[in-house]
């Protein structure tokens, strides 16, 4: 394959001869030393020796958010070539290590199909897999609620329980364990959220919780608190309606946020059949740019009906939401919810 294919060589263990032929090396040999946006070997395993150490405290988070962009996903693809034993020198991935890359990752840059951001998020997936059976699943949960924000603890939660692509495995008991509580988690602030109705911050990703929480919690207990929110408070179903309205970022010059479909299968899943906003109307004249909570349950109005064909998103668990709930779903194709730099939110290329 790499002799018919050169390009995908730099992907290749075996390719790893860090001559002149390797791009990640290529430069060096011209700037006779380590360019300023390279990072030598010798100089990365030292941070990653202090990362083992001191995680979130150490060098390497302060070197992943300083300098240039092009040197932090440098470094990213360099230790994750190492700690999959694709590259010499080898590296065990250690708590400390993922401690480290965890606290740096809000800083990265997030420009670009696949950002430092990106590459950061799917490294902390594959290495909460791997930590997860030795640490177990309480240091784990502990690392992730410490050193992040709940969103960025779900997003990696979510790459590390996604069945292995190479070996169909499926996720470590202990993974779906720390899930399980992220989930529980991921419901709370939806419902908290659910409670300050307009006023509340629309940048949370609550599509994304509404996901996680359906996915690895228990949707009969999900249920019974929304119908209980429902009866005891001023929130209305328009108002879940509202949380579940997805949003794509349409990339451009200038990239734009918008209202981009509804995720009919979560709905369906928490919303007894019966309720009359499966029958309200569509809506006509909708700002899809306006992403205010009143503008979203104005947007949700009429989304169940059959007729609805037009903006609609990728179901996120082809495997889970229609199967369960029987309905068809909003979906033409299959994505996945951490595919842009927001959680739960999609890229569409204009």
């Amino acid at each position: 394959m790499e002799e018919l294919f050169p390009a995908v060589a730099r992907f290749s263990a075996h390719a790893r001869v860090k001559g002149v032929s390797d791009p990640d090396y290529f430069a060096r040999y011209f700037a006779q030393g380590i360019p300023p946006d390279d990072v030598s070997d010798t100089a990365l395993a030292a941070l990653m020796d202090d990362a083992d150490a001191r995680g979130a405290n150490s060098d390497l988070t302060t070197f992943l958010t300083t300098g240039k962009h092009s040197r932090t996903d440098l470094t990213l693809r360099k230790m994750a070539m190492w700690t999959a034993g694709e590259s010499q020198p080898s590296r065990l991935i250690t708590l400390g290590l993922f401690e480290a890359v965890l606290a740096a990752r809000h800083s990265l840059d997030t420009n670009g199909l696949f950002s430092p951001r990106d590459r950061a998020i799917s490294w902390l997936g594959v290495a909460a897999r791997q930590l997860a059976p030795d640490v177990g699943a309480s240091p784990l949960l502990a690392a992730l609620t410490s050193e992040a924000d709940l969103a960025t603890a779900l997003e990696v939660v979510w790459a590390a329980a996604k069945m292995d692509a190479h070996t169909n495995a499926p996720a470590p008991r202990e993974v779906l364990t720390v899930a399980e509580r992220l989930a529980e988690q991921a419901v709370h602030e939806l419902l908290t959220g659910l409670r300050r109705r307009d006023d509340d911050d629309q940048e949370i990703p609550y599509h994304f919780h509404l996901l996680f929480g359906v996915k690895y919690g228990n949707t009969a207990d999900i249920r019974a608190q929304l119908l209980d929110l429902f009866s005891t408070t001023e929130v209305t179903v328009e108002d879940f309606a509202a949380r579940c309205v997805t949003i794509a970022t349409i990339m451009a010059a200038a990239p734009i946020r918008r209202l981009h479909g509804f995720d009919r299968s979560s709905f369906s899943l928490l919303i007894p059949a019966d309720d009359p906003f499966y029958h309200l109307p569509l809506q006509e004249g909708v700002d899809t740019k306006d992403l205010a909570w009143a503008n979203r349950r104005f947007y949700s109005r009429g989304r169940l009906s059959s007729d609805v064909i037009d903006d609609r998103i990728a179901d996120t668990d082809p495997a889970s939401s229609d199967a369960k709930t029987g309905h068809g779903g909003c979906c033409t194709a299959h994505a996945d919810p951490i595919a842009s730099n927001r959680p739960g939110e999609f890229v569409l290329h204009g």
